[in-house]
């Protein structure tokens, strides 16, 4: 296939994208920001505990997820009672649950720290079949909020997640993430705000 097909046949991919209904597609780039650091001296055990969504960039097999999302980290039980690193860096069990505004959804996987001590993560969540992230913690402050920011070169996803220890995040971090993330050369528009609020399970709100 010469350049130039392999250029129009892209081009109409991303034609085809565009078409797709905002909600259930992702975001494809052709060059990811080479800017992007991960926090250093990063324990992945004060990720442990409820992170409430707050913000993403949309992903495919997530699109169940409308609302009231939010990632649940645990220690596995060979991890429970240690102290210390076992064999290599620290592993968690991950379990993502969110409303499509008829029932929740839950998945489950782990996530795994692969260069100690810095925030580079890879997360594998299981639906039908298994999808992994490999992404960086790109701003943590562990009582408050945790950002996690992914991109993949080719035919790529673009990974954004957003979290907070509450159902809100202040204005004054938030915008201190999302200009952050934007000066490291991520495109922070068409972003998916996630409502924590309107829950809804069947026919009956939806409390903890």
């Amino acid at each position: 296939m010469t350049t130039i097909n392999r250029d129009l046949t892209a081009l109409f991919f991303v034609l085809f994208l565009v078409s797709l209904n905002a909600e259930t597609r992702p975001r494809f780039r052709f060059h990811c920001p080479k800017n992007v650091t991960a926090v250093d001296n990063v324990d992945v055990r004060e990720l442990l505990g409820k992170w409430y969504e707050i913000e993403r960039i949309q992903v495919t097999h997530e699109g169940l997820f409308q609302a009231c999302t939010y990632m649940e980290f645990s220690l596995p039980e060979e991890e429970a009672t240690s102290t210390t690193y076992s064999n290599g860096p620290m592993k968690l069990k991950a379990r993502k649950t969110g409303s499509d505004g008829f029932g929740f959804h839950t998945l489950k996987g782990n996530l795994r720290q692969t260069n100690p001590p810095t925030g580079e993560i890879k997360l594998w969540m299981m639906r039908r079949l298994p999808k992994s992230y490999t992404m960086k913690l790109v701003y943590f402050k562990p009582d408050e909020y945790a950002a996690f920011y992914g991109c993949y070169y080719g035919v790529q996803n673009e990974y954004l997640f957003i979290y907070s220890r509450e159902r809100t995040l202040s204005y004054e971090a938030l915008y201190m993430i999302n200009r952050g993330l934007q000066q490291m050369g991520v495109q922070m528009v068409n972003l998916d705000f996630t409502d924590q609020y309107n829950c809804f399970h069947g026919n009956k709100d939806w409390t903890e």
